[in-house]
């Protein structure tokens, strides 16, 4: 009984904590809230990192079909 209580007023606390000072974990972009400065930065750098990784592996798959397509024609040559 004691074990729910507890784990009932952490889980109120906790709720009242995400809800009040959002972080970068628990941030939804649906949320009514506006971001925190903090915040907005640390989702707009993850973004930001994500979009330059992507585009690395693009690059990288690219040029590697290019040179796969160029030895494929030169043998039929």
């Amino acid at each position: 009984m004691y074990n729910s209580i507890i784990i009932s007023i952490f889980a109120a606390e906790n709720k009242k904590n995400t809800i009040m000072n959002p972080t970068i974990d628990t941030y939804r972009l649906t949320s009514m809230e506006e971001p925190s400065d903090a915040v907005l930065s640390q989702l707009m750098k993850e973004a930001a990192e994500e979009a330059k990784r992507t585009n690395e592996e693009a690059t990288t798959r690219f040029f590697e079909q290019m040179r796969e397509d160029a030895q494929k024609i030169s043998a039929t040559w």
